[in-house]
This record gives structure tokens, C-alpha cells and sequence, in this order.
């Protein structure tokens, strides 16, 4: 049985992959610059964690000298990634890596299977999806050229290229994440999806009574990419038709977009919240009926995932965690991006039968329940225990 580095920069999600792989005995160590591993350190055996000074002093200035370059998170990845991949090739272990280390970690080691970890969308794909978004709607132009993809240098998207062809495998964590990377270059053959797991115990099930007016919710940030602009759209044409319904949105607002919102589409039964707590967010889901999530691109969006565990339908696209566990009718609706006539005539669906936006939820709130942190470490272990390429070969 193999025993993997595992590299990353100290997000929930790799501590996830590092603790199936110790769970199942196939951790040789953790590559990463988090000093402190957060409340995981008691986990993994001191001999197993390898900081990356290098990644470290990048985390230090760009958090406390508040320097964002693309330099620094360049470097940053280097660092780690060249760090495992020269411990992989002197201790013959093989590389689990996630995304934009690899690229430079593969190339160091010729220790298999190389396998790379994809959470988000193909960058090439994403800015594929932007640009024809700008094209339909220009005045979403300037916030998208925002989004980190447009930020990305020539050599960063040769990297990611170069990424691709050194995994032997990919794990993915929605198929429209595996979508982008078949897409780009990857065979499907080799992408296995394991979609991330939810806490969902923080996310109580509540089946409230049916209302006179349907309250849809939103949460996510306030940028073109969520597709707040088709929801909003959505909304005023469904007020046109005389219908009476409530929209509650909460999410981050770097750029001031509430206020834009709130000019651009005049609506009196939209209530828009910034940065509440856990509580007021779990308070606002449950006073909602239905989860409404347009977004053109994500690698998962964990809201659809907790919306559901609470009570919730969800209406969103195929290019996000959607496709992976909605099943069209009975747990919500997935539809294409970017397709406003098809928005507006799933909510009108639940406006105009809402019997079932209970029905709908009851079935959601079962279906997350497989959709555990465990049921993630599983999925995981059972790719690595059964990849088809030695150590060595």
C-alpha cells in the first residue's frame, strides 16, 4: 500500500485529504506552509509535517503587509510544491497535490502515481465563460476582468497546462469541475469525482409551514460571476406578472454592489445583508422557502450543499456541485447559465405550486445527508488505495 505527500496551503479541504490518508495509513507526510496547522496539529505526528519556509515568509507578507501581488502567490506555490516534490524524489513517496503546486512539484520527482487534487474549474474554461458573458452583457465586463483568472500570467497558464499532462490521475470535486479539465487536455479516463463533504450538523433540517408568499434566498458573493444579475432580472419580471414572492441575498460586498443593485432594480420585496454571522445565516434559511444559485462557474459552492441540509430546493446551474446531486424535480432544479427564460420559469414553478418547495426540501435535506466529510475521506482512499500504478513505475 503507497503512502503520499500530501501538499497545500493549509485550507479545510486538505486537511480533509491529509486525515483520510492518515486515517487509512497512507500519509508519509504534509507539505505546507501553515505553522501552525490550525486545530489539525494533534492529528499528524510531528515527523510528518514539513513546513516550506519559503511558502511561509509569502503567507507572512502578503497577510501582514497586506501585499496581494500575483508574485507573491506565485512564489508561494513554488515554494511548496518544488519542497515536495524533491522530498518525494528522495523518499520515494508519491505526490498528492493539489492544484497550481503540482505543476511545480511533478517535474522534480519521477515517483508514481502523480496525483493531482482539482477543487477549482479549469482557469482556461472559466475565462472562456466570462468572456461570453462581457459579450452578452458588456456591462459586466469591468467586475469580471476581476475574477483571479484574468490575473493569471502566460507562464501561470502554462503551468496549469503542465499540471495535466505530469498527473497520472485527478481527483475533482464536481463533474463540471472534471468537465473543464477533459476540456483542456485531460483524459476522462483518469479524473475521478469526489464531491467535498458539508458539516451539515450546523445546518439543522426545519420544515416549516407553507406561506402565502415564497421567499427565495441567495448567499454568495455580490459579483456577476454568482449570476446575481439573472436573478435580479428573474425578479423583476416575475413582480411585472403580478406575482408575490420575497428574495433575501447575504454574501460579501468588496465592490459595492448593493447599492448598485439597488438602483440598477428598483424591487421593495428584496432584502439585501452583507458579513452576518453563522446564526443570522442559519435564522435567514430557515425563513426561506427556496435556494436560488445562477452562478455561471464553480468548482462546488458549498452553499447549495448547506441550503439544502436546512430545508431548502435548489434552483442553479449545471456548472457548479448542481448536477452531482439534484435530481431535476425532486430536490430543485439545474439549468444552463445564463438562461434567464428558464430561471424565471423554475421559480415561478414554485411560486405557483408551493406544495412543492416542502415536498422538494424534505428530499434535499436527505440527500445531503451522504454528502459527509467522512463520505469525502472514503471517496478519497478508495482513489488512492486503487490506483493502478506502482510506486515506482
Amino acid at each position: 500500500m503507497n503512502k503520499f505527500i500530501v501538499v497545500h496551503a493549509g485550507a479545510r479541504d486538505g486537511y480533509e485529504v491529509s486525515k483520510a490518508l492518515i486515517e487509512s495509513g497512507q500519509l508519509a507526510y504534509i507539505v505546507t506552509d501553515d505553522l501552525f496547522l490550525r486545530q489539525e496539529r494533534h492529528l499528524f505526528p510531528k515527523e510528518s509535517i514539513k513546513i516550506s519556509i519559503g511558502a511561509l515568509l509569502c503567507k507572512i507578507i502578503k497577510r501582514y503587509f497586506f501585499l496581494h501581488k500575483n508574485i507573491l502567490y506565485f512564489w508561494g506555490d513554488r515554494f511548496l510544491g518544488r519542497k515536495a516534490g524533491k522530498l518525494s524524489k528522495k523518499s520515494g513517496f508519491p505526490l498528492l497535490s493539489y492544484s497550481q503546486y503540482a505543476c511545480h512539484a511533478f517535474p522534480l520527482t519521477d515517483v508514481h502515481p502523480k496525483i493531482l487534487f482539482q477543487f477549482h474549474p479549469y482557469a482556461l474554461s472559466n475565462k472562456r465563460i466570462y468572456e461570453e458573458e462581457m459579450l452578452r452583457h458588456p456591462e459586466t465586463k469591468e467586475n469580471l476582468l476581476q475574477e483571479e483568472e484574468f490575473s493569471l500570467t502566460e507562464k501561470m497558464l502554462f503551468d496549469r497546462k503542465k499540471e495535466l499532462e505530469g498527473a497520472d490521475m485527478c481527483i475533482a470535486a464536481s463533474t463540471f469541475t472534471k468537465k473543464t479539465l477533459v476540456e483542456n487536455g485531460m483524459d476522462a479516463g483518469k479524473v475521478v469525482v469526489v464531491p467535498y463533504g458539508v458539516n451539515i450538523d450546523r445546518y439543522t433540517y426545519i420544515q416549516g409551514e407553507i406561506k402565502d408568499e415564497v421567499t427565495f434566498a441567495f448567499v454568495g458573493s455580490y459579483t456577476f460571476r454568482k449570476g446575481i444579475n439573472y436573478l435580479l432580472e428573474a425578479a423583476t419580471e416575475l413582480k411585472k406578472r403580478g406575482y408575490k414572492f420575497r428574495i433575501k441575498m447575504t454574501g460579501r460586498d468588496k465592490a459595492g454592489f448593493i447599492e448598485k443593485f439597488k438602483i440598477q432594480y428598483p424591487l421593495d420585496n428584496v432584502e439585501y445583508f452583507s458579513n452576518i454571522s453563522h446564526e443570522e445565516l442559519i435564522t435567514m434559511l430557515h425563513q426561506s422557502d427556496v435556494f436560488v444559485f445562477p452562478s455561471l462557474c464553480e468548482g462546488f459552492a458549498f452553499s447549495i450543499v448547506e441550503a439544502m441540509a436546512t430545508g431548502l430546493p435548489v434552483i442553479t446551474t449545471n456548472n457548479t456541485i448542481g448536477a452531482d446531486i439534484i435530481e431535476e424535480g425532486e430536490q430543485g432544479f439545474v439549468i444552463e447559465p445564463a438562461n434567464l427564460e428558464v430561471l424565471i420559469s423554475k421559480m415561478e414553478y414554485f411560486i405557483l405550486h408551493p406544495e412543492k418547495y416542502k415536498e422538494m426540501g424534505y428530499k434535499a435535506s436527505l440527500k445531503v445527508k451522504s454528502l459527509t466529510w467522512d463520505d469525502f475521506r472514503k471517496g478519497v482512499v478508495d482513489v488512492v488505495s486503487h490506483s493502478s500504478i506502482n510506486k515506482n513505475s
